[in-house]
């Protein structure tokens, strides 16, 4: 009995479409043990010690281990184990170790290349090791370029390509791939001394490899979707990507930023577009007045008509340019990263460039605006304008604009300038306008730490504005004044039913006061009563707002026991009535 069971079990398991559909279970649950996502929009590479664990399914027998091959080789993190089957043999004397070309590729060796490259989907070109064993000689790579019995495609069922290196066999496999492609990213300049400034004349030495890659894409894109180029390029590649019509999510690197540079990526007709821009222009910045916002919000120029989402990054003479110049009108996800700027008037250009995206963008439902915090080689204190000169103010023309996007849902303003020491109030009188709105996100800086630059902060009576205005507001992070609280309403005789479920409230750090058992309570009770969905305060803080979290701490406890005792009463009446 025992043996006709054992002769059944191996029936199964040598079953290779049985075998294929037992692995495929066992696969999602090895990849779920190692937490690994390996969908084509993440930028990761395959885990070396998930695979071994693959590896070892594949020695149960010859149906597991066919069965396996698509697991195994669907991503693959080099070339190595490809050219393991295709290399040329070794020959070493005493003095050298050479090639020998005799044999060539052999039929047998094609097909086996075939067999576990027809399963790549993502493919990382890297550096293969330099040692003797390992290394090519590009006559060998042009030898297999034109082998007669080479496969006509290489990788069949590409995706994903990864470029990080411009060696002869990765640019030659990229350029026998890239047709097949959806999404190629190309990130070499960390691994490539090429590529950093020339000392002399200041221009970027670009890749041949690069350059060769765009054009042939530009002739004949195939089926790319996505690109991403993670180093500085300049005009030729910037134009090369412009004419690669099947292009709809574009992130690239731009060395300088002028309207001249950018012009090109305006013409394409992207859904997703992430631009960063390194260097300040040499163009001329356009006039930055309050006319001029106008002109450039009604102005009917409207390129890039499909464009859904806009990220760029760069200090704020690059972003008023790429402002002038990329012109949608149908986003629905902003994000703008201001780099630091020693010139504060440059750094609120952060506010003007964010007005006029946002009056020419209505519907936008996503808005970022970050700055970046001070570089430690930086003083703490900006470089001041003149006295005779004074700081621009935008803050009206960007509160006014942010009242019109009447579907926004999220909100995030860091780290950027304002000049308007009130800018917290123009913001809670904006607040009913955003009725949609859900996470909000508030922490601008002053523009200097000169007292009379300093902010005036909400307090804690403000938030019954919030709490009345925006019932869907669930996640709100803001400076509050906590020094006054005889000032807080009566609000006992009724509960807002709000959503709110997460409170960042940012005090005047350097004077936190010490607040009494007593005290606590009274704010406890205040937010409850404004918030009685409210899950955290203490939660969610990044290691320099320890401050903040622990002086949260006693007021979210008595918080939890407000809601605690009245869930424990609502069950108590409930019980009580159905017992009568």
């Amino acid at each position: 009995m025992a043996e006709t069971v054992s002769s059944s079990v191996h029936r199964v398991l040598n079953t290779g479409e049985l075998a294929t559909m037992i692995f495929l279970f066992l696969k999602d649950i090895t990849r779920k043990a190692h937490g690994i996502d390996l969908s084509l929009d993440e930028n990761k590479t395959v885990y070396q010690d998930w695979r071994k664990s693959v590896v070892l399914l594949a020695t149960v027998n010859r149906a597991f281990s066919y069965a396996c091959a698509d697991a195994i080789w669907e991503a693959m993190d080099d070339m190595e184990p490809f050219m393991s089957l295709l290399r040329p043999s070794m020959q070493q004397d005493e003095d050298s170790v050479s090639l020998s070309y005799d044999n060539g590729i052999t039929e047998e060796a094609w097909k086996r290349f075939l067999f576990y490259s027809s399963r790549t989907k993502t493919l990382v070109l890297t550096d293969l090791e330099t040692t003797a064993e390992t290394t090519l000689d590009p006559s060998w790579v042009l030898y297999m370029a034109t082998a007669p019995n080479r496969p006509k495609v290489l990788f069949p069922a590409l995706k994903r390509l990864v470029i990080s290196t411009d060696d002869e066999l990765s640019t030659y496999i990229a350029l026998s791939t890239c047709h097949r492609a959806e999404t190629i990213l190309v990130d070499i300049i960390d691994k490539k001394e090429d590529f950093r400034l020339e000392e002399n004349n200041g221009h970027l030495v670009e890749s041949e490899a690069v350059v060769a890659l765009t054009s042939a894409l530009a002739q004949d894109p195939g089926r790319l979707r996505r690109l991403e180029v993670r180093y500085p390029v300049d005009p030729q590649i910037i134009n090369n990507i412009s004419r690669i019509t099947t292009v709809k999510a574009l992130r690239m690197h731009i060395w300088t930023g002028g309207a001249a540079q950018i012009a090109p990526i305006a013409q394409m007709q992207l859904e997703n577009l992430c631009i960063t821009i390194d260097r300040d222009s040499v163009d001329a910045v356009p006039s930055l007045d309050t006319g001029a916002l106008e002109k450039l919000v009604k102005s009917k120029q409207n390129l890039m008509p499909h464009l859904s989402e806009l990220l760029v990054k760069s200090n704020g003479v690059g972003q008023a340019l790429a402002l002038a110049t990329i012109t949608p009108n149908s986003l629905k996800v902003l994000k703008l990263e201001l780099f630091y700027d020693s010139d504060v008037n440059k750094r609120l250009l952060g506010a003007f460039v964010a007005a006029g995206h946002m009056g020419r963008n209505p519907g936008m439902i996503i808005f970022h605006l970050n700055g970046h915090p001070v570089p430690e080689d930086q003083d703490e204190l900006p470089s001041l304008p003149d006295p005779e000169d004074a700081f621009i103010d935008w803050t009206p023309c960007f509160m006014k604009h942010l009242a019109t996007l009447r579907n926004v849902i999220y909100v995030e303003v860091t780290k950027v300038p304002f000049a308007s020491t009130d800018v917290l109030q123009h913001l809670l009188k904006l607040l009913p306008d955003l009725k949609k709105l859900v996470k909000l996100r508030f922490l601008p800086e002053p523009v200097s730490a000169l007292p009379e630059h300093q902010f005036a902060y909400l307090t804690l009576a403000d938030l019954k504005r919030v709490a009345k205005h925006n019932p869907q507001l669930v996640d709100l992070t803001t400076y509050i004044d906590v020094r006054q609280l005889n000032i807080l309403p009566d609000i006992s005789k009724y509960r807002y039913p709000h959503k709110m479920k997460a409170l960042k409230l940012v005090p005047h750090r350097e004077s936190l006061p010490v607040w009494t058992t007593e005290q606590s309570l009274v704010v406890s009770q205040f937010l409850d009563r404004l918030f009685p969905a409210l899950q955290s305060m203490s939660q969610g803080w990044t290691k320099s707002y320890d401050d903040c979290r622990r002086f949260w701490i006693p007021v979210e406890q008595m918080m939890r026991s407000h809601q605690l005792i009245r869930a424990q009463t609502i069950r108590d009446i409930e019980h009580k009535r159905r017992a009568s």
